[in-house]
């Protein structure tokens, strides 16, 4: 009886008390001293020392977002097993406190392939969304992790279609700006999303970026304005393909003077979005090279094209050392050229005035490859380098056949020079 009336008598953690626990709990698992499997092991005896002072299952659902501070947390079986029952309590809810604690069940139960469909449909069913996506304070949004969800292609049209009316004038900034996520996913569901409702799903979330930006501060200002030229660019509405090209321009090439991209008209070009701190560009390298050399006497332009990124990664030595470079383009302008040379870059490099993520082009990710028809057309985009180059070949030999232009005698061969 005794024991029944001191459980009873145990209370929730205050606000510090959790935070101090996390916060051990992330020195602990960032320990490179010892194993992560002895580091989690550690963990688990300070969450069981914590008993003492409070009981887990008192947590609130407004305290779970403190979780998410910590991304080291998302990784520790220990952490997650002494969450989780009190996660599923709260996440039968079907008020905000429910919508909170489903959200960060399914952050938390991340497969190798994504998150849950049934889980993710389950919170865009919970009445308490609506709510939730008003609340700036909880920076981890349902939108967000849309792309990421383990379903069919049909099924995710079926979660674009749940989520869109969650979208509105009320929601938050932090959901508003993150909202683009809901369209990137319709876009590439292709023709199961029709050509008008896709249109309509993006002017909702245009009219989102339009609203927030005189609310952001000048952190998120660039891109809220990013955005809205994205979601008002030809590759949003799906007239790039086959359209004139839009405009790059170049503060910086390394051969030649060539001021912007249309001054290439008359050659097919080959556009690589790429900077010196993105791994998979720089693993990607070899393919082009082998591309450059194939085209080398041919009316064709491979251009890696990168801004200015306040920083640049030095790959000479053992190790990638990064070297500032903020509010000195001058010095990012040198260190390419021997960063150039080093990598064996034997293809034109230019920095454009446009970001490297372009919106014009739905850049969303490096490295993205574009290519241009002579007649200054794109004619394919999205395309990735670190696949075997010979698709890529294909498809310019095509254009310079098209255009009457000289081209290779023989196909390239099937190799990926990258592996």
């Amino acid at each position: 009886m005794l024991l029944f009336l001191l459980a009873g008598c145990s209370k929730g953690p205050t606000d510090e008390q959790l935070k101090t626990l996390l916060s051990e709990a992330h020195k602990q698992l960032m320990n490179k001293e010892q194993s992560f499997e002895v580091n989690d092991s550690l963990v688990a005896g300070l969450l069981k020392a914590s008993e003492k002072d409070f009981d887990v299952m008192k947590i609130e659902a407004r305290q779970v977002p403190f979780f998410t501070e910590r991304n080291t947390l998302n990784r520790s079986v220990a952490f997650k097993n002494w969450i989780t029952p009190r996660l599923a309590q709260l996440a039968v809810q079907q008020d905000k406190d429910g919508a909170i604690a489903s959200l960060f069940q399914i952050v938390l139960e991340r497969g190798k392939d994504g998150y849950d469909f049934n889980a993710y449909q389950k919170l865009l069913q919970n009445p308490g969304m609506k709510e939730l996506v008003k609340d700036d304070s909880i920076k981890a949004t349902a939108f967000l992790i849309l792309s990421y969800i383990d379903c069919e292609p049909a099924q995710k049209a079926e979660l674009v279609r749940a989520a869109l009316p969650l979208i509105t004038s009320e929601m938050s900034v932090n959901n508003a700006l993150r909202s683009i996520s809901v369209f990137d996913v319709a876009l590439e569901l292709g023709d199961l999303i029709p050509a008008e409702e896709l249109s309509s799903v993006r002017e909702t979330i245009l009219g989102q970026y339009q609203r927030i930006l005189p609310l952001v501060d000048e952190t998120q200002k660039e891109s809220v304005e990013s955005g809205i030229t994205y979601l008002n660019s030809l590759f949003a509405q799906g007239k790039l393909i086959g359209g004139q090209a839009p405009e790059i321009d170049f503060t910086w090439i390394s051969n030649g003077d060539v001021k912007k991209i249309s001054d290439l008209k008359g050659k097919v070009v080959v556009v690589d979005f790429w900077a010196t701190w993105c791994g998979p560009c720089v693993k990607s390298f070899p393919n082009i090279r082998e591309l450059q050399k194939r085209y080398k006497g041919y009316p064709v332009e491979i251009v890696g094209v990168t801004s200015l990124q306040g920083r640049h990664i030095d790959r000479s030595g053992e190790k990638p050392q990064m070297i500032d470079t903020k509010g000195n383009p001058e010095l990012e302008y040198s260190l390419m050229k021997e960063f150039m040379k080093n990598m064996d870059m034997n293809w034109t490099v230019a920095f454009s005035t446009q970001s490297v993520f372009n919106p014009e082009y739905g850049v969303k990710g490096i490295p993205h490859v574009a290519i241009i028809d002579a007649e200054g057309n794109v004619r394919y985009n999205v395309l990735r380098p670190y696949d075997a180059p010979y698709h890529e070949a294909e498809k310019i030999d095509g254009l310079l056949k098209e255009a009457g232009l000289k081209y290779p005698a023989k196909p390239m061969v099937e190799t990926n020079f990258a592996k």
